[in-house]
């Protein structure tokens, strides 16, 4: 999430406004420091001038192709992307975006979350027909009556159905993590998620990704992080996510790093320690990791880069110990300590076994790794249309492909894909943990209206949803062998955010369990009456042909057996992939273990029962 100060040019693409903050006195408390610390825009009438003068928007693009650049097998449906667009926006429309930014702005440390104010304007435009009802009076309890309440369900569930895309999906904000992109903090730094307390990890790159877009160090966001940052022990502090885009970028160096040999992907399946039986999440992001490290891609060294080693560390860049920071991470950020052996073993691969692979003729060792390497990266670009899982991995790949070679066509298809992980509302231009939560929001939608009891009233909004579901299950495995590529069968999954079948193999147990559960919601638990609940809702309500309720029955099946292939040894369903044996890093719902190298956050993951 930007800063409010930056909200104006992402929202109207003004980029002629001055941002000098107007000096105002006041107190410590929060309402002074949102007053003071914040930069303010100046006198209200110069900017909303400039902003009416400027009429530009942006404008939420669904299902749309656009580059030349852009696969997939599937019309490209459920695709959300925002689009500047300099011709958009009438005055009034200006000026409401305007004042939902400044109201925003004003709550910014008490409200955290948006309200998509920017893409329910567009919706309120084009989706003129649908009428809101009135508000039901209520005045006690004993106002309630069953009328009313599905008098209150047809409002409510009205107006959710005027934010529905023609192609049959709700589009959304899918953010939160700011270790994508920021959202600053009452005390001057930024938190693991737009919740959460400070952290060195997050207020770190922030702070680095402001003075890259140009953020003079002189401005007080900028100088609050700063001070935030070296009062909490400077870069060096910062957990091993953190000190490897610094490395990249030039503003840290890869001695100060703990090993991520490549050379691991070489060695047998059979051994604990093989990154292909990590838990997915881990293992994509360790992939792009290590070939970075291994090849100690530095960036150009620029003058913000040199200005960087300057203002981040507590001492000056080059008397620093970087083998004294390797272990550096704050105590009150240590989530999961690194054990004495899991420190051993890092010290031994850096001291001993890195000198060694670096030198001919263990340097060829280092070749062969890095070109295995790329091979899983490239597979994972493909097999994706270039969204990859996340867009924390999405974006190493992309790094790795340019390395690889700047002019390559397998870097060329990663760019465009770059605004599917970008959302913009009132509080600015963020990133989403991965392209969108489509088949998930569109699963609870349909369930809401299924329980209602309103499937007639709104049988267009089913009939539309329903088709999306469908554009959206996994119809084919990835190509060649899975087991080769540590994956899992996906045929007939519902995958991840938007993820229909065209764009991601990757298979999520509880997409697909509440895909299957709008099957399942007006019927009961048996099989053959949940294809006797999908022909009631399908054929006898208008939202589909007959024809197509026995391929509507076998792909349920399809979902049910695949769901139980995904049940660990034990009682729990694993989100991305059935359990893998003796896994000593991460396990298949993101518990940290013995040597898991990442130390800012534990048990990210979730287990669905």
């Amino acid at each position: 999430m930007t800063p409010p100060h930056f909200m104006h040019e992402l929202i109207t693409g003004n980029d002629a406004v001055d941002h000098e903050a107007e000096d105002v006195e006041g107190g410590t408390d929060e309402a002074s420091f949102n007053r003071q610390q914040i930069p303010t825009q100046p006198a209200t009438d110069h900017f909303a001038l400039s902003l009416l003068k400027s009429k530009k928007m942006w404008k939420l693009k669904v299902s749309e192709d656009g580059s030349p650049w852009l696969r997939s097998t599937n019309n490209h449906y459920g695709r959300q992307v925002w689009e500047f667009d300099p011709e958009l926006g009438s005055l009034e429309e200006i000026a409401e975006v305007e004042e939902a930014r400044k109201t925003f702005v004003e709550k910014w440390f008490k409200q955290k979350h948006s309200s998509d104010i920017l893409m329910r304007i567009q919706f309120a435009k084009e989706n003129h027909h649908h009428s809101v009802l009135p508000q039901v009076e209520i005045k006690d309890v004993d106002d309630i009556t069953e009328e009313k309440v599905a008098n209150v369900l047809r409002r409510a569930i009205g107006f959710h159905s005027s934010l529905q895309e023609d192609d049959g999906h709700w589009p959304g904000d899918n953010g939160g993590p700011l270790f994508l992109l920021p959202g600053l903090n009452i005390d001057g730094g930024w938190g693991l998620h737009i919740e959460g307390h400070s952290t060195m990890f997050c207020s770190v790159l922030n702070y680095v990704s402001l003075r890259l877009l140009g953020v003079n160090n002189d401005e007080e966001s900028i100088e609050m992080a700063r001070i935030w940052i070296l009062d909490h022990g400077g870069a060096t502090a910062t957990p091993s996510w953190g000190k490897l885009w610094l490395s990249v970028l030039g503003a840290y160096e890869w001695s100060g790093n703990n090993p991520l040999p490549p050379e691991l992907w070489l060695l047998p399946y059979i051994l604990p320690l093989y990154p292909g039986k990590v838990w997915c999440h881990a293992r994509m992001v360790y992939l792009p990791m290590s070939y970075l490290h291994g090849k100690r891609f530095v960036g150009p060294i620029t003058p913000t880069v040199l200005a960087l080693r300057d203002e981040l560390f507590t001492v000056p860049y080059h008397n620093i110990d970087w083998n004294e920071t390797r272990n550096m991470c704050p105590k009150e950020y240590l989530y999961c300590p690194h054990t004495f052996i899991q420190k051993i073993i890092w010290a031994t691969i850096d001291k001993i076994m890195e000198p060694i692979i670096m030198k001919w003729p263990g340097n060829k060792i280092r070749e062969k790794a890095l070109q295995r390497v790329m091979e899983h990266i490239h597979y994972e670009d493909e097999n994706t249309q270039y969204i990859c899982l996340s867009s924390v991995n999405k974006m190493l790949n992309m790094i790795c492909c340019w390395v690889e070679d700047p002019n390559s066509e397998a870097f060329k298809l990663h760019l465009p894909r770059i605004h599917d992980c970008l959302w913009l509302a009132e509080d600015g231009m963020k990133m989403n943990g991965c392209n969108g939560s489509q088949t998930w929001d569109t699963g609870f939608a349909i369930q809401a209206i299924v329980s209602a009891n309103l499937i007639e009233e709104f049988g267009q909004t089913l009939k539309k949803a329903h088709k999306f579901l469908k554009r959206s299950q996994v119809l084919d495995n990835a190509p060649g062998d899975p087991s080769h590529w540590y994956r899992h069968i996906s045929k007939d999954y519902t995958a991840e955010g938007l993820k229909v079948s065209a764009f991601s193999p990757w298979i999520v147990s509880d997409y697909t369990a509440e895909g299957l559960k709008v099957v399942l919601t007006a019927t009961s638990w048996r099989k053959d009456d949940a294809v006797d609940g999908l022909l009631a809702i399908i054929v006898n309500h208008g939202l589909g042909e007959r024809d197509q309720v026995s391929k509507d029955e076998e792909e349920m099946e399809s979902d049910v057996r695949l769901l139980i292939a995904t049940v660990k040894m034990g009682k729990d369903v694993n989100m991305f992939q059935p359990g893998r044996d003796f896994i000593l890093v991460k396990d298949d719902v993101g518990h940290n273990l013995k040597f898991d190298p990442v130390r800012f956050f534990s048990d990210l993951g979730a287990t669905c029962t």
